[in-house]
């Protein structure tokens, strides 16, 4: 999905599309920035669309490195042989278990991988056991989630690696009409506007508390005191 469909349908909306003088009330700079609280929001609710499988080739060494565009790991699955068949699966384990055991023994040179740990004050690092040789090179199946890529283009291509992102487009306008209404505040209508996509944006992902937060700024005589906060994912 193109950026520019989102922006062209959020202008519209907001009668900011003036021939000469597009998106001068909401610039796009404000909309490149809601669109992106839009899909980090959705990552947060729906984590398995930004979730991929890769084969990566382990570093020499029991400490191992995701990748630079993953934001974090769920699994290593199995290992994998040089001509890319997956194999022997890799299992889970106790980070504080492997390392108070293996300070004690030597594991270097023992083959493919039995099992993986992550340890939680160092989420882009995890460990192997046994440790990963230099030659021959060994590789593992990796599962996890993709870092979401800054929104600075109308050519910007957009995508869901996980599924299918036609199927987000009105939640993620919602979002950015919700936080483009909220910025008019001369406008008792604009806010109403505001917590009506608030509304339909937390409707659509399932998220029960956000959709009673936004009854009751409808029931409230002051509804921006009960949306504070709510631009911060």
């Amino acid at each position: 999905m193109l950026i520019s469909r989102l922006t062209n349908a959020a202008g519209d909306e907001l009668n900011d599309l003036e021939p000469g003088f597009e998106h001068t009330r909401w610039p796009l700079a404000n909309l490149f920035e809601y669109i992106q609280q839009a899909v980090e929001a959705i990552a947060v609710v729906r984590p398995e669309l930004f979730t991929v499988s890769r084969t990566v080739r382990l570093q020499p060494g029991r400490q191992q490195r995701i990748p630079e565009d993953f934001s974090q790991l769920f699994d290593v699955s199995n290992n994998v042989d040089a001509q890319g068949n997956v194999t022997t699966p890799v299992l889970p384990g106790s980070y504080n278990l492997s390392r108070n055991f293996y300070q004690i023994t030597c594991d270097e040179g023992a083959g493919a991988v039995s099992s993986f740990n992550v340890d939680a004050s160092s989420p882009r690092t995890f460990s192997v056991i046994p440790t990963a040789n230099e030659y021959p090179a060994q590789y593992v199946q990796i599962r996890g989630q993709l870092k979401i890529d800054p929104i600075a283009s109308v050519a910007q291509q957009l995508d869901f690696p996980g599924g299918d992102i036609g199927k987000y487009y009105n939640a993620i306008l919602d979002w950015v009409l919700y936080r483009s209404f909220m910025k008019d505040t001369e406008s008792q209508s604009s806010l109403a506007r505001a917590v009506q996509h608030y509304k339909a944006f937390y409707q659509f992902l399932g998220v029960k508390e956000k959709v009673d937060r936004a009854n009751r700024a409808d029931r409230s005589t002051d509804p921006r005191k009960v949306m504070d906060n709510e631009s911060d994912i």
